[in-house]
């Protein structure tokens, strides 16, 4: 099973390159992507024991001058709807470890999607003493059923500004009731990386931070 790995862990090296926090850039996030799946998550990432504690497996890779990627899969033993009505809190995408800095900045940014949020991100790295700055906008609702009784249920981001040491960061999730457990749910999860000095291990790690701060968020609810 994959180890969480801090996805801005490179950074130091980053910005020591760069000497600064790079210059800022935007990207457009289209309306007309909603919130499907970045792309299908392949055979290579194996499902964990049904029966175990909530997990996921994650497995990555990426090509020379392309984005790195990750895929995963995993359990959560809680209802569907539950795990909607966590979606719903900013906090269970945060996709971060704790201890870097970040604040939503809008919580309706696209009111047609039942999920929207902005969040903005700042990673301080003392040496060289630079901060690295970006936004994610995450859009999400329900796939099949309805808002009340969901049968499946999709969630996408993607970033749109910041410093142009990142390029490419966006991920998708895809949630619908295990076969096994109708009252336990079922995740697939992909994850995109283009940044300076990062690679498939820093998104692998942005995908074990994703689970882990959802499951914490569905810890918190009444």
């Amino acid at each position: 099973m994959a180890r969480p790995v801090a996805p801005m862990a490179a950074l130091a090296a980053l910005l020591a390159a760069g000497g600064c926090g790079g210059d800022s850039a935007c990207k457009e996030f289209p309306v007309s992507a909603g919130f499907a799946p970045l792309e299908a998550v392949g055979d290579e990432v194996q499902w964990p024991d049904a029966a175990g504690p909530d997990a996921i497996d994650v497995f990555s890779g990426g090509l020379i001058g392309r984005h790195s990627w990750a895929h995963g899969r995993g359990y959560i033993h809680q209802p569907l709807s539950r795990v909607y009505q966590a979606l719903k809190v900013p906090a269970a995408s945060r996709i971060i470890t704790p201890g870097n800095d970040w604040t939503v900045t809008s919580l309706d940014p696209e009111p047609q999607f039942p999920i929207s949020f902005s969040i903005h991100y700042s990673v301080y790295v003392s040496n060289p003493g630079v901060t690295v700055a970006w936004d994610i906008l995450y859009r999400g609702g329900v796939v099949q059923g309805t808002e009340a009784a969901p049968l499946e249920i999709g969630l996408r981001y993607q970033r749109t500004c910041g410093s142009s040491h990142i390029t490419v960061e966006s991920g998708s999730l895809r949630a619908y009731p295990s076969e096994i457990d109708p009252q336990a749910t079922k995740l697939e999860m992909v994850g995109w990386l283009a940044a300076d000095t990062q690679g498939p291990e820093n998104v692998r790690g942005t995908l074990n931070d994703w689970f882990a701060n959802l499951t914490a968020t569905l810890a918190t609810l009444p």
